[in-house]
C-alpha cells in the first residue's frame, strides 16, 4: 500500500531594513551652507538576498539617492550615504526610504526613517561662532576678543582701543592698536604730540585749518618770490590767535610741494598738488576732532589712512580719489575728486620707446639720405669723366684721320 503525504512549500521572504538609530552625520554642528555627509546602516532581515538602495529627503525634495548595495539574508548591516549642504533656516530633519529592491521587498513596515528637526547655526564667516552672537559678522574673530568693549571685535573694529587713532595709523605711527596710552603718561595717544615719550607731555592742539591753510599757507605755496619771512610773520601771527604759537607749515606734508599749482577737493575737505608724472600729494582739511576714521581710497586697490600722503599712481588713466571721514555717529562724509594721468608725458616709458624708436628712424632717414647724395654725387663724377675720356677719345681720332689725310696728299 502507497501512504501519499502532503508536501510543504516554505515561501522566501525579502527584507531590507533601515532604522531611525543608525542614521549619523559626518559632523555634529550644522553651520549653514557647510555640506555635510549623512550615513545610514542597512540590513537584510528576510532569507534571500536583495538589492537596493536608499534615497534621502528633505522635507519632500530630494537630496540625493545612495548607492545600490546587494544584502545578503540574515547578513551583517552595510552602511550607504549621500552628501547633504545644510540650509540657511532654523531647522532640518532627514527622510530616508528604501528604493529599487529586487527582488521586491515584503516588508513595507521598517522601509522608512524620519529624522528629529537639528538645529542650524548661521556663520557667515565660518569662524564657529553663531551670527546671533558674533561680534563680527562678516570677519571670523573665533576669539571674539573686542578689547574697548564696544560691541565690535578687535577682527573688525577700526580703533581697537577707542582713542580716535584707527588701528592703521598706531601701526604708521608706532603706537599700540589695543592700548589708548601707549606711553602710559596719562595723556590719549590721540592728544599726545608725543605718545611714545613719557618724560613729554605736550598735548595735541586741534586747529582750524580751513580758514587759515586758504588765507596764509596757500598763497605761499604759489609765491616763491614772495618775502618768506612775511610770510611767516603771517601764519604766526594767525597761530596765536588759533593755538599758541602753533606752526601750521609743520603740520601739512605740502609744504615740499611749495611752487606747485594746489588744487582744492569739491567740497573743500582736502587740497592736493602734483608732484611729477602720476605722483601726486594729498592733505586732508578735517579737524581731528570731527572724526573717528579717515580713509583715502586711490581707486587703484591702495588706501591710506594718514591725515597727509604721497601716493603714486600705477599708470596713466582716469581714478577716482575717495577721502571718506567717519564721525563718532558712524555717519560717512565723502568727498572725490577726479584726476587724469595723460599717456603724453615724457615719465611714461612708453613714450620715452616712441621717442627712442622716432629717433632711430630720424637717424635711419639721415644716413639714407646722405648715403643716396654722397652715391649720387659720386655717379655725377663718374658719368663727367666718361664724358671726358669720350672727348679725348673723339679729338685723337680726328687727329690720326689728318695726319693720313696730310701723308697721302
Amino acid at each position: 500500500m502507497t501512504v501519499i503525504c502532503p508536501s510543504f512549500t516554505h515561501a522566501s521572504t525579502s527584507d531590507m531594513s533601515i532604522k531611525s538609530s543608525d542614521i549619523r552625520f559626518s559632523n555634529d554642528t550644522f553651520v549653514a551652507g557647510e555640506t555635510v555627509r549623512i550615513y545610514i546602516r542597512v540590513r537584510n532581515l528576510g532569507d534571500t538576498d536583495i538589492s537596493g538602495y536608499i534615497g534621502f529627503y528633505s522635507g519632500s525634495e530630494l537630496i540625493n539617492s545612495s548607492q545600490v548595495v546587494t544584502l545578503v539574508a540574515d547578513g551583517a548591516y552595510e552602511e550607504v550615504w549621500v552628501d547633504y549642504t545644510i540650509p540657511h533656516s532654523p531647522s532640518f530633519n532627514i527622510r530616508a526610504l528604501v528604493k529599487g529592491t529586487s527582488p521586491q521587498d515584503t516588508n513595507s513596515s521598517n522601509d522608512e526613517i524620519l529624522t528629529p528637526l537639528y538645529s542650524i547655526i548661521v556663520d557667515d564667516d565660518g569662524d564657529g561662532v553663531d551670527d546671533e552672537t558674533d561680534n563680527c559678522l562678516n570677519v571670523s574673530n573665533t576669539s571674539q576678543t573686542d578689547t574697548d568693549g564696544d560691541g565690535a571685535g578687535d577682527a573688525c573694529d577700526s580703533d581697537d582701543d577707542n582713542d580716535r587713532l584707527s588701528d592703521s595709523v598706531e601701526d604708521e605711527l608706532g603706537t599700540d592698536p589695543i592700548d589708548s596710552d601707549t606711553d602710559n603718561d596719562g595723556y590719549s595717544d590721540a592728544d599726545d604730540k608725543y605718545p611714545l615719550d613719557s618724560s613729554k607731555h605736550e598735548e595735541v592742539v586741534v586747529l582750524d585749518l580751513i580758514p587759515v591753510l586758504v588765507q596764509e599757507v596757500i598763497p605761499e605755496l604759489f609765491n616763491d618770490d614772495q618775502d618768506s619771512g612775511n610770510g611767516a610773520d603771517q601764519i604766526e601771527e594767525e597761530s596765536e590767535l588759533q593755538a599758541q604759537d602753533q606752526d601750521l607749515e609743520s603740520q601739512t606734508a605740502l609744504e615740499r610741494s611749495s611752487g606747485s599749482v594746489l588744487h582744492v577737493s569739491p567740497n573743500a575737505s582736502f587740497v592736493y598738488t602734483r608732484e611729477n608724472w602720476k605722483t601726486y600729494a594729498f592733505q586732508s582739511l578735517a579737524h581731528l576732532s570731527t572724526y573717528s576714521v579717515l580713509s583715502w581710497d586711490f581707486s587703484d586697490g591702495s588706501l591710506s589712512s594718514l591725515e597727509s600722503v604721497s601716493h603714486e599712481f600705477p599708470s596713466y588713466g582716469t581714478y577716482q580719489v575717495t577721502l571718506r571721514l567717519t564721525d563718532e555717529q558712524g555717519v560717512i562724509h565723502e568727498d572725490i575728486q577726479e584726476l587724469t594721468i595723460s599717456f603724453f608725458h615724457l615719465s611714461n616709458p612708453f613714450v620715452q620707446i616712441i621717442l627712442g624708436l622716432l629717433m632711430v628712424l630720424l637717424i635711419v632717414s639721415i644716413f639714407t639720405t646722405v648715403r643716396t647724395r654722397v652715391g649720387k654725387e659720386a655717379g655725377n663724377k663718374e658719368e663727367i669723366r666718361n664724358e671726358v675720356m669720350e672727348v679725348k677719345a673723339v679729338k685723337k681720332i680726328k687727329s690720326v684721320a689728318k695726319k693720313k689725310t696730310k701723308t697721302k696728299k
